[in-house]
């Protein structure tokens, strides 16, 4: 995977495949973000307003730290989302 430039925050920029690892995404509001591993990204306080984040590894994003107003996730994602803010899924 290639290293990539944090993205502006605009309502069409898509981002895929690429390795976040350590970059602060506080600011990706609107952005569609698929497929991407997210698992290293620094997303505490991140606005991920209206992202599509279909498809991308969500297992280190806090939930209570972040705003996901009206973003787009799978139904495992949620899964993952809804365990993360404590609630147990069966």
């Amino acid at each position: 995977m290639t290293t990539a430039p944090t993205p502006p925050a605009t309502p069409d920029h898509v981002i895929r495949s690429a390795d976040w690892y350590g970059r602060d995404l506080s600011d990706l509001r609107y952005a569609r973000v698929t497929d991407v591993d997210l698992s290293g990204a620094q997303l505490h306080s991140a606005n991920l307003i209206r992202c599509d984040l279909r498809g991308s590894d969500l297992s280190a994003l806090d939930p209570l730290t972040v705003q996901l107003g009206q973003a787009t996730v799978s139904l495992e994602q949620a899964a993952v989302l809804v365990t993360a803010m404590g609630v147990n899924v069966v």
